[in-house]
């Protein structure tokens, strides 16, 4: 496990997710809700044979086993783990060189974050120019209705709860794909696919 000082993670992220690992739907898969960032993914990069692809907060492998099938070359980040393909770090301040990746993926781990805009500001470092930052989340209908509550669930620890929220929070970068069923009476999974940009590009 990544010793962990930094007061911006959620005081309930590590617990949440190891608690997950118990669960095998919440441990394996999520129900797929990751299609949402690796298919838009693969099908920008498809023509770069030599991609690199950081998956943030995978909790097993088999974001990046998946990434891998369809051709994205990638490891993963997270706070704690068990896998040689996933490496021990925040994405808040992370050893990652200025440029590395073509691709960041953010799934569903950025509800854990008390500053998200350290962590997208981290992504765009770590990103190539032209590079893309993929982000998922839940959008939690009990928290549109009360958007002064972050009580709805007890691990989330900011406001971002749409797909408009991501594009907002990814300032100076373009939205190139939009996930996103835009209801108020349930709760479901989104994500946008934002890309890095130069201001000649």
């Amino acid at each position: 496990m990544y010793e962990y000082k930094n007061q911006d993670i959620g005081k309930e992220t590590v617990r949440h997710n190891l608690n997950a690992l118990l669960n095998e739907p919440a441990a394996f898969g999520m129900g797929g809700r990751m299609a949402i960032l690796l298919y838009p993914i693969a099908s920008l990069l498809r023509h770069k044979k030599h991609n690199k692809v950081l998956i943030v907060g995978p909790r097993t492998e088999d974001d990046i086993f998946w990434a891998k099938s369809l051709g994205l070359n990638a490891i993963g980040l997270d706070l704690f783990s068990y896998s040689k393909l996933i490496q021990l770090g925040d994405i808040h301040k992370s050893d990652f060189d200025d440029n590395e990746f073509d691709a960041v993926l953010l799934g569903w781990m950025i509800s854990y974050s008390s500053n998200p805009d350290l962590v997208i500001q981290e992504c765009k470092r770590i990103l190539k120019t032209n590079g893309f930052l993929a982000i998922g989340i839940e959008s939690n209908s009990d928290f549109k209705k009360n958007p002064n509550s972050l009580t709805v669930d007890n691990v989330r620890v900011n406001c971002l709860n749409s797909s408009h929220d991501l594009i907002n929070i990814c300032t100076e970068m373009v939205p190139v794909y939009i996930n996103d069923i835009d209801s108020d009476e349930i709760s479901y999974d989104c994500g946008v696919v934002t890309q890095l940009k130069t201001i000649n590009s």
